[in-house]
């Protein structure tokens, strides 16, 4: 009704025939026309699993909360707002290729250029990189900051799958970096630690702020733990859309849409290694 332009795409892959069906009829409700106004993802190899929102090609809202009511009411996420028209436009040219994507499934038109190193604050630095093109870029850029640890690694995630993230975490676990997180049980499975001896015991046995570390029991975690972030001497910050899994990669047989963002800032570190301790002290209290 302001003459604002909206555009939304999203993923109905999943859904049933009612949901699409719901979706198009609130969609409709609020005058928003199919092709026009926002696509989805249907039927084709890549899954819809970005989570944001551009404003003004200016501001980005962007991690790792779902728009659901579990997204806003139940899990632990990460969310982040950027002012910034350089990083805005980053996620611009994603949004476009995405928007595509849903009229060529399967068929991506270009590489989506990532940003990097662009300045948002004092001494506040964001870099922002996009899968499936680049997944093997996010991979490369988190296990660089990972070898390069000084202190201390914390983080929350869904799982460690990748082999080559947690073989970067092993070798500084190894190195005595104090390492401490959280990552839900039920998504990890034995294999994940196999090669991993140094990082499970570190896991389980070091102590960072006089508390345990130790892997979040399964209690609802699927719902709960949705969180992607890692913390890397309370100065670097990961968080993403993407979990450290195979999916995200350009080989994958099903690409997923995601994105990684890398933040140097030491006020939002310090911020994000209290998120990670107060999902300690839940977890160790049983929720």
């Amino acid at each position: 009704d302001l003459g604002i332009k909206v555009r939304w795409i999203i993923d109905l892959t999943a859904s049933s025939g009612q949901v699409e069906k719901e979706t198009e009829a609130l969609f409709a409700r609020y005058r928003f026309e199919k092709g026009r106004d926002w696509r989805s993802f249907r039927g084709g190899t890549t899954v819809m699993h970005q989570k944001y929102v551009v404003v003004d090609n200016r501001r980005v809202f962007a991690g790792t909360m779902s728009f659901t009511p579990e997204g806003f009411y139940l899990q632990d996420n990460v969310d982040l707002f950027v002012d910034s028209p350089k990083v805005a436009a980053a996620f611009t040219r994603a949004t476009e290729t995405y928007w595509n994507e849903t009229q060529a499934p399967g068929q991506w038109p270009e590489m989506i250029a990532p940003v990097e190193g662009v300045m948002v604050g004092p001494d506040q630095r964001v870099s922002a990189y996009f899968t499936p093109y680049d997944g093997h870029i996010v991979i490369e850029k988190l296990v660089e900051a990972i070898s390069l640890a000084e202190n201390t690694i914390e983080f929350a995630l869904p799982a460690i799958a990748d082999p080559r993230v947690s073989s970067a975490l092993e070798e500084r676990a190894a190195a005595g970096i104090r390492i401490c997180g959280l990552v839900d049980q039920s998504l990890t499975r034995p294999d994940h630690w196999k090669h991993t001896p140094a990082l499970r015991q570190a896991i389980h046995e070091k102590h960072i702020r006089g508390m345990g570390n130790f892997l979040m029991e399964g209690r609802r975690a699927r719902d709960l733990m949705h969180a992607s972030l890692i913390v890397i001497d309370e100065r670097f910050i990961y968080t993403a859309s993407a979990n450290l899994l195979h999916s995200g990669e350009k080989h994958s047989a099903n690409r997923t849409a995601d994105g990684g963002l890398f933040i140097a800032s030491t006020p939002l570190a310090k911020q994000a290694v209290e998120f990670i301790d107060a999902l300690r002290l839940l977890a160790m209290n049983g929720g």
